[in-house]
């Protein structure tokens, strides 16, 4: 049926736009109703191109859909995915790297076009504010950012070593995730993940078993 409903969707094009903007844009619109107007974007994909302006101008009126639907569009709307990422309403920027990672996961986006993205997610492993919320969602979503971009790993790798330790169990396991991911490259992390493994804390102590096995079974490049 999702399948369906994005065809049908595609084959509507841009007569949808308005609909969807509105929808987006509407104060009173059930969230739900927002949701699916973000995945139509995701389903029209560059086809919804001309809705880059507005979606940009919604991007603090509406920080958890609007971020949302432009990584929907896909790579036409990079510049402005980029940007927000620095926007300077916390709500965007998580939102949007949030959503950054998933398209780069998803390929419509890949990593090297997204590679401007990298210096701001390394900066924001180690961001600090006085709000716990506002610092640990900003560190976490840098380590899920990384983890999709998997650049420079040189550079990559010793900055999510530095993370583990992190005192939110959130944050130190999305960073032993990301180490995983970069395989037989991340060996240099091997021994903090086996301290990460000794974890009281499941979510930590799984996710570096898991990691230590990939970088295990990984094949040499």
């Amino acid at each position: 049926k999702r399948n369906q409903a994005g065809e049908a969707i595609r084959q509507m094009g841009v007569k949808t736009l308005p609909f969807l903007l509105a929808d987006l844009a509407g104060k009173q619109v059930k969230d739900e109703r927002q949701r699916q107007a973000t995945w139509a974007f995701d389903a029209l994909g560059p086809i919804a191109k001309p809705a880059i302006p507005r979606l940009t101008r919604l991007l603090e009126q509406n920080p958890g859909y609007a971020p949302g639907a432009l990584a929907g569009i896909g790579r036409d709307a990079l510049p402005e995915l980029l940007n927000a990422l620095t926007n300077g309403s916390f709500w965007v920027r998580d939102n949007t790297a949030a959503y950054l990672g998933n398209a780069i996961y998803r390929g419509k986006i890949t990593p090297d076009e997204a590679s401007a993205a990298f210096p701001i997610a390394i900066s924001n492993l180690t961001y600090t504010n006085a709000d716990a919320l506002f610092q640990n969602n900003t560190r976490w979503r840098a380590a899920s950012l990384l983890d999709a971009l998997k650049l420079q790993p040189d550079i990559s790798v010793p900055a999510l070593i530095r993370v583990l330790d992190n005192t939110n169990f959130t944050v130190a396991a999305t960073c032993a995730s990301a180490l995983g991911s970069f395989g037989k490259q991340a060996k240099s992390a091997i021994p903090a993940l086996t301290v990460a493994a000794s974890s009281t804390n499941a979510q930590l102590s799984v996710a570096a078993k898991q990691s230590l096995n990939r970088i295990a079974q990984a094949p040499y490049t």
